[in-house]
């Protein structure tokens, strides 16, 4: 992970965050007491709403597919959030949302790249190429 955000950056940072980011494949893993748990993986990415009473800090984070055609989705609350970092891949583009809570359980939420439809595209581009 990144850098941690500054508390008082939290709310712009997360509005941001969730503009640049709006539908796009995510994967939900909760890392706690327990071990790593993968909560989805590939549903669409909708925002992060922040709520702040008094000093506690509440995280939720909405996954769905919005389109109609998948009935799936996915409301994922951290409570008495601590910390709070972007995870930057190794190109140095946003790859995700690291956050931690008061109890050490860290959330990762970070972006999946759907695998490619193979076939029809190599195929056209082999035709293309050889005329």
């Amino acid at each position: 992970m990144a850098g941690f955000i500054d508390r008082s950056q939290w709310k712009n940072f997360l509005g941001e965050f969730t503009q640049r980011n709006q539908s796009r494949p995510t994967r939900l893993e909760v890392v706690g007491d327990i071990g790593d748990q993968i909560e989805e993986i590939h549903l669409p990415f909708v925002g992060i709403d922040f709520e702040r009473k008094g000093p506690t800090a509440n995280i939720e984070i909405a996954l769905a597919n919005q389109s109609g055609g998948d009935p799936r989705h996915l409301t994922h609350f951290i409570s008495n959030v601590e910390r709070i970092a972007p995870i930057i891949g190794e190109n140095g583009f946003e790859e995700g949302l690291g956050i931690e809570d008061h109890d050490g359980v860290k959330t990762l939420l970070q972006f999946e790249t759907l695998p490619e439809i193979e076939g029809t595209t190599g195929q056209a581009e082999q035709r293309s190429l050889s005329l």
